[in-house]
This record gives C-alpha cells, structure tokens and sequence, in this order.
C-alpha cells in the first residue's frame, strides 16, 4: 500500500520482547505475597565504579526523545528516526551509526515522519 510503511522484522520483535518482558515482569510481581521476606543479599562494593563518567552515547540528548520509528520492508538495516529535540536520523547499518539529515532545516522538532515506497509495474 502507498503511504503505509511496516517497520522491518528486526523493530517488531524488538518491539514483542518489549512488551512480552514487561507483561512477563509485571505477572511475576502480582504473584508474590507480602508476607515473604526478601532474601539478603551482600552489600556492593561500589569503589570499583568511582573511575567510570557518563558520555553521550546517540543521537538523542538528555531531554530528547523519539517521535517515530520508519523501517523500509526488505532492508532490516536502512532505518529512519524523527525526534522532538534534533530532526531526522538515518541509519543504514541497523543502528550501529546514524546521520543527521535535518541539520540544515529551520526547525529541528519533528512529530512524525511517513516515507512512501514506490513499486515499479512490469508488465
């Protein structure tokens, strides 16, 4: 269907084991009682982490989040992302680098994003 995008095979598992773990976690819960008691754990020794600093890791910033997620049917690894805070991201290796393609715009907010895949007839 023109106008309609799937998200690729790799976003919607990821997106079933979401919520299946989250379904999962909160049946789990619901299932104890309150009168168990907790069992004792050691105390964590946290000295070891007092070298490591948090760095940015994505494209997104501290406040920022993703609007829209916009996979291309038959390529896993060609991704689009719009977010509210820094544009439009495109991956094309399934996320492990992105490029901005919104840098140049007015206005770096985005809402949604649609992209339309054309079909060539043979006839």
């Amino acid at each position: 269907m023109v106008g309609i995008s799937q998200p690729p095979t790799a976003v919607r598992t990821a997106f079933l084991l979401v919520a299946l773990l989250g379904t999962t976690t909160a049946l789990h819960a619901q299932g104890r009682t309150a009168t168990a008691a907790a069992p004792q754990r050691a105390p964590v020794d946290t000295t070891i982490l007092s070298r490591l600093s948090f760095r940015g890791i994505g494209p997104a910033n501290m406040m920022g989040r993703a609007t829209d997620v916009e996979g291309v049917p038959g390529d896993p690894n060609l991704v689009y992302v719009g977010t509210a805070s820094s544009g439009v991201w495109k991956t094309t290796n399934g996320g492990t680098t992105w490029k901005p393609l919104f840098e140049q715009q007015p206005t770096m907010s985005i809402g949604d994003i649609a992209l339309e895949f054309l079909q060539s007839v043979e006839g």
